[in-house]
């Protein structure tokens, strides 16, 4: 195992050993590393990240490397979201300027080990919404609704586990901010999300 691989999946084990109440089968988490587009492209991340099943307590660490160093951070995880084997990993506030917070979110996709014939997929996406007192996890939820074409993983692996809740009366979701959502791609490409 790499050392890329090697910190994550100790953090990941930290977390959920000192996490109050909370156990690896009923707490969502994403741990893992990976390079886009071999190495000489600059493009990597490493994640360690847990919550509870709906995305409470969230606590762990994020780090992107690429090429635009808009989508560079090292930050504490401050939302995570998980749906299936996708998952949605959230920065501390970026920007927060006239009204607009922005964040960085990972999303990524477990597809199964990496000599499976799909690989893992990701992609650091900019978020931003220019409305007061919008909850971190609103961040995580919009990244993980949204339509976005990951890229393939072309070293690494991502481990996804949507936990699930124990008891019926767990707290739900806090709701997503209303207005507009602006997502912007490595790439350039920006998104509109409208929530009523």
């Amino acid at each position: 195992m790499t050392r890329g691989l090697t910190a994550p999946i100790a953090l990941l084990f930290g977390l959920v050993l000192f996490s109050p109440g909370a156990g690896a089968t009923d707490s969502d988490f994403m741990v893992g590393a990976g390079e886009f587009g071999a190495a000489v492209t600059g493009k990597r991340f490493s994640v360690g990240a847990i919550a509870g099943p709906l995305g409470e307590d969230p606590h762990g660490h994020l780090r992107v490397t690429f090429p635009d160093p808009a989508f560079n951070v090292d930050t504490p995880v401050e939302c995570l979201a998980v749906a299936g084997n996708r998952a949605a990993a959230g920065s501390k506030v970026l920007e927060e300027t006239a009204g607009a917070v922005r964040r960085l979110v990972l999303l990524a996709e477990d597809n199964g080990q990496p000599s499976d014939a799909l690989p893992d997929r990701a992609l650091p996406l900019r978020i931003s919404i220019t409305v007061p007192n919008v909850p971190a996890q609103a961040f995580c939820t919009v990244a993980l609704a949204s339509s976005v074409v990951l890229e393939p993983i072309d070293r690494g692996n991502v481990t996804v586990h949507d936990g699930q809740p124990t008891s019926p009366g767990a707290a739900p979701l806090p709701e997503l901010g209303a207005g507009t959502w602006r997502v912007e791609l490595p790439d350039g490409t920006v998104m509109t999300v409208e929530v009523p």
